[in-house]
């Protein structure tokens, strides 16, 4: 199949060249830019079964057209700490709110759909006790949104409230004094997902960089470096806009951040491809081969290691594909699918660039007649002639060198963070207004949690619901102190339990009670009378690791604290971000677990039918997760060492994407040393076999890891924390591969096999050639 692909090549570059060109420019004009197809958010990938998006469900049917998905929450301070003035409060009631009110809500300038539910206000009755606090010295206005707290569509909402507050000071509208700070869940994922997009520019800009710089201090050659960067280029734009396309025609909601990992693993690992086929075609024009011939033996000869490297990758990282949170999918999906084309354009596409550059490609070098070896050949025939004298005591120091942060790893694997707080930039307004409210309100005011509760038996609207709900409120507020609840609210405690909202209801007298009751009960409970909303207010900050734990517990809490009346047929279900972080979580978890044993499974069974060789095959899988823990033991380290502490672990995403890319990458360099094993046993024995391969690959092997760990470096760029990390751990874990599992591990194990295998014993498989 390969010598047919190198022969078409030989014969018909032009045409391939043209191919490309063609598919390029179709797809830049037709096809949608990744921007445009794009989404954002994050609860709505969990499944639609999920708690919370039961909870959800339920809530939307009950009070249509009520939920705040998401808020942003003004905090009105002195910049002298001191009490707000009279006109402060002025300020707030009478100019800032209703300037809110119009900009924001139906008959604003947001149309006739606005994204905003309400704008609620400290003057908004008596309610509006709330959103003042305890200590007379901070207020709040919040604005109620539809949207996730990721949901792009916030964006322009969270603009229109800065560019107001910005207006207001230029017209000297503030209180001279007077700070009004912005924070909220939809400020917070704004500064996420702009930071996100930010970093995206970046490190897109960085990957390139780093290639160039890469490619040009190994070749030495402008045009070799123009032609892996230009094919591998060409394929994520080409991947990237059939994937949007996908998207536009079959409604797939991918997720902007898919393209970020699809392009920088797909630079690597495209790069890598294209270092082997002109290591080959290199080799054969030294051998005396011309400018075509050469490219097309070396098709012949790489090709199907490379491809059988790629599909290692591909299937490992496929197996992403049966996540149940669906960005995880979405990502494992879209890298296996960018692999594919890029693959496709490293052995057409560059193979085509060679044939039109032919041996002008190396200029100002020349090529190397085949006698001569090169000083990497040099270097690693002398680091194999080593290997081969004390296999057994080299190998033990590595693993010995290892072993102790891989055991920090495995005792820290599921040591994971869901706190969005830590991954926000510093600086961003979120996380200054954050700091202003913790200093006056519970840091759960900005996103309480909402107990719906569900009975198709009882109507919540009669005295008889009502006397329930109280009964469950005074027993939540009874362990307020054990369960971290700042504050209840429910239909009973229309303002909470807390001393400012009794004193409000006191103010009120009997006569407004009634009216408090009757809006109480139009708020709290839903239209058909079966379900009713408790709002808990949690001390914890909801967004951190933390806030998610007390949650199972507060669950547990409202299902013993319900009174006799509500134990039979009460649905109890828990909603808010809290509750979406915590399903974030199971399922997360569940899907780390899963596709951790698919990785290892699909990638021993390739190798299995790649190397006939069982034994050998699961040495190369333990090699590679021990490589693993090495590596996550590293990162716990250095983050513990230059981080915030407590250092809870590294984000979620990182030992998941870790895991996948350590394994498939890892065993794609494997596969390269082993089938250039295999090809040199015959002539120089099993022993001789392991020491010549590495003296052969060595060095564009180790070349290859260092183009696929500097691409990962270029994560680092990122003004996120979850990046920085990944960016570590990646490239952290590639050089590790790359300098001591490749080059010590896998050829000490192979030495030491040779000397325990009987004399006159000799394998015969079929076997892949590698230059």
């Amino acid at each position: 199949m390969f010598r047919l692909l190198g022969r078409l090549v030989e014969q018909a570059w032009p045409a391939f060249l043209l191919l490309w060109a063609v598919l390029f420019v179709a797809l830049w004009f037709g096809a949608p830019a990744w921007e445009q197809v794009g989404k954002t958010g994050q609860f709505i990938y969990l499944p639609a079964d999920a708690p919370s998006n039961r909870a959800t469900a339920t809530f939307d049917e009950a009070f249509p057209g009520q939920r705040a998905g998401s808020g942003i929450v003004l905090v009105v301070t002195r910049a002298d700490g001191q009490e707000l003035r009279p006109e402060d409060r002025a300020f707030v009631s009478g100019t800032l709110a209703p300037e809110l009110r119009h900009a924001l809500v139906p008959g604003g300038t947001s149309g006739p759909n606005p994204p905003v539910v309400r704008v609620r206000a400290p003057d908004d009755g008596p309610t509006g006790a709330l959103l003042k606090s305890p200590d007379q010295r901070a207020e709040l206005v919040a604005v109620e949104l539809k949207a996730d707290f990721l949901d792009a569509r916030n964006w322009p909402t969270v603009a229109a409230v800065e560019q107001l507050l910005n207006d207001l000071r230029v017209r000297g509208a503030v209180p001279t004094g007077l700070d009004v700070a912005l924070t909220g869940s939809a400020v917070l994922g704004r500064d996420t997902g702009r930071a996100e997009a930010q970093s995206a520019g970046t490190v897109l800009r960085w990957t390139v960089a780093v290639v160039v710089g890469l490619l040009l201090i190994v070749y030495r050659a402008p045009l070799l470096a123009v032609i892996p960067l230009l094919s591998v280029s060409v394929a994520i734009e080409v991947a990237l806009r059939l994937l949007g396309l996908a998207s536009e025609r079959a409604d797939l909601g991918l997720n902007q951040g898919t393209r970020l990992y699809v392009t920088v693993v797909g630079y690597g690992a495209g790069v890598d491809y294209c270092l082997f086929l002109i290591a080959r075609s290199k080799e054969q024009w030294g051998s005396g081969a011309g400018p075509a011939g050469g490219v097309r033996d070396a098709v012949a000869k790489v090709g199907p290691a490379i491809a059988a490297s790629a599909a290692t990758v591909a299937i490992g990282v496929a197996m992403m594909g049966t996540a149940e949170f669906g960005k995880i999918r979405q990502a494992g999906l879209g890298i296996a699918f960018s692999l594919a084309v890029v693959l496709s354009a490293a052995l057409t596409l560059a193979p085509a660039l060679l044939c039109l550059t032919g041996r002008f490609a190396l200029w100002p070098r020349h090529v190397r007649a085949p006698q001569c070896a090169s000083p990497g050949e040099r270097f690693w025939g002398h680091v194999g002639r080593v290997l081969a004298r004390r296999p057994g005591t080299i190998g033990g120091a590595a693993v010995a060198l290892m072993l102790p942060f891989a055991l920090l790893g495995a005792a820290r694997a599921d040591a994971v963070s869901y706190d969005l707080t830590r991954n926000v930039p510093i600086g961003a307004p979120s996380a200054e207004g954050i700091r202003v409210l913790r200093e006056h309100f519970p840091a759960g005011t900005t996103a309480p949690v909402t107990a719906v509760l569900r009975n198709d038996g009882i109507d919540f609207r009669t005295p008889a619901g009502t006397a329930a709900v109280g009964a469950l409120i005074d027993g939540l507020r009874a362990r307020a102190g054990e369960l971290g609840l700042a504050d209840v609210r429910g239909v009973t405690e229309p303002l909470g339990t807390g001393p400012e909202g009794r004193a409000a209801l006191a103010r009120i007298g009997s006569v407004g009670a009634g009216v408090v009751h009757d809006q109480a009960v139009q708020y709290y409970v839903g239209s058909g009378g079966h379900v009713t909303r408790v709002d808990l207010v949690p001390t914890a900050d909801p967004f951190s690791g933390p806030g998610v734990l007390a949650l199972d517990k507060l669950e547990s809490a409202l299902q013993a604290e319900l009174p006799a009346t509500l134990r039979t047929g009460t649905e109890v279900r828990m909603a808010g971000p809290a509750a979406g972080l915590r399903d974030l979580q199971a399922v997360t978890d569940r899907d780390r677990r899963r596709i951790d044993a698919l990785v290892v499974a699909a990638v021993f069974v390739v190798l299995l039918v790649l190397l006939r060789r069982p034994g050998l095959s699961a040495y190369l899988i333990l090699t590679v997760v021990f490589s693993y823990f090495t590596t996550l033991g590293l990162t716990h380290l250095v983050f513990e060492a230059i981080g915030p502490r407590p250092f809870p672990g590294p984000d979620w995403k990182v030992p998941l994407f870790l895991f996948t890319i350590l394994v498939a990458v890892g065993e794609d360099y494997n596969i390269f040393l082993l089938t250039r094993v295999r090809e040199e046993e015959e002539r120089h024995g099993a022993a001789g076999a392991a020491t010549v391969a590495l003296e052969k690959t060595g060095g564009v092997i180790t070349t290859c890891g260092l183009v696929m760990a500097g691409t990962f470096t270029t994560l680092l760029t990122g003004s996120l924390s979850e990046l920085w990390q990944m960016g570590f751990a990646l490239s952290c874990g590639v050089l590790l591969d790359t300098l001591i599992v490749r080059p010590v591990l896998v050829p000490a194990f192979l030495l030491l096999g040779a000397r325990w295998r009987p004399r006159g014993v000799v394998r015969s498989e079929p076997h892949v050639t590698v230059g």
